[in-house]
């Protein structure tokens, strides 16, 4: 009886040891890759993507030019009339500047065309925003077995119950203790963070 008792808690203890192991090695691989991620985002290249493009204006401009000088030579056997026109447009976002010289009746522009570049820059951002630690249950509970030893005549003891957490860092524990004979058992206790 004492050495089927000492195999099952021994198998027990290790039961745990491995779980605990496999759990560790799991969150550690987790976490190892989120962290080769989130150090490639970092280190990601920026992108510049420039897309050409050319704005196409229909439509038709007429200017009606108003000589800045006039300047007229009579003196000539046939009177000649000579024109200079100096002007400035600024019409729907257009602007420029034009000189011409002669006699004009009209000057007419139409189907204005203008490159245009689309400059398109990707940067990569981390969108990993730390969350809050999750807030710990006010209680929580779970078995607990252990094992007693009174002298070497009477070894071992073994023990079960049920425990209580409260808010994370005090403990209650209530269970049975078998002996050479059953026996109850109280526990309080205080976990460090």
């Amino acid at each position: 009886m004492v050495w089927i008792s000492i195999i099952l808690a021994l198998l027990l203890i290790g039961a745990v040891v491995l779980e605990r192991v496999l759990h560790d090695a799991a969150k550690n691989k987790i976490l190892r890759s989120q962290a080769a991620m989130i150090q490639a985002f970092k280190n990601a290249p920026v992108r510049i993507d420039t897309v050409h493009d050319t704005i196409h204006w229909p439509g038709q401009i007429i200017i009606k030019p108003v000589p800045v000088k006039v300047v007229i030579h009579d003196s000539i056997l046939i009177p000649y009339r000579e024109c200079w026109y100096d002007s400035l447009f600024n019409q729907e976002g257009i602007k420029f500047r034009w000189q011409a010289q002669g006699c004009l009746q009209f000057i007419s522009f139409s189907d204005f065309t203008w490159p245009k570049e689309i400059i398109t820059i990707t940067r990569q951002v981390d969108t990993c925003i730390a969350k809050p630690i999750p807030k710990q249950p006010t209680f929580r509970i779970g078995p607990y077995l252990g094992m007693s030893l009174n002298s070497f005549t009477k070894f071992p003891g073994i023990e079960a119950g049920a425990q209580l957490i409260i808010k994370d860092q005090l403990t209650v524990s209530a269970g049975g203790l078998y002996l050479d004979g059953i026996y109850g058992n109280v526990r309080l206790g205080w976990l460090f963070k």
